[in-house]
């Protein structure tokens, strides 16, 4: 989940919620710019666990046009 400052919760929480929900389908982790807290619009913060530019390119299973 990308998270920026000034993100609003129920974007981010919403389908994370979703999402976990299937937690053999999906690892959910926290990116933003620089790994470390993010505030969102309500000033509650989340804690990017990992730079984006620490992220590998996907590698996809199925043609992507």
């Amino acid at each position: 989940m990308v998270l920026f400052d000034g993100f609003e919760l129920l974007d981010v929480f919403g389908p994370v919620e979703f999402f976990g929900s299937l937690p053999d389908s999906f690892d959910i982790t926290y990116v933003a710019a620089a790994a470390g807290p993010v505030t969102s619009s309500q000033g509650a913060q989340v804690i990017a666990t990992q730079a984006i530019s620490s992220l590998r390119r996907p590698e996809w299973t199925w043609p992507v046009r």
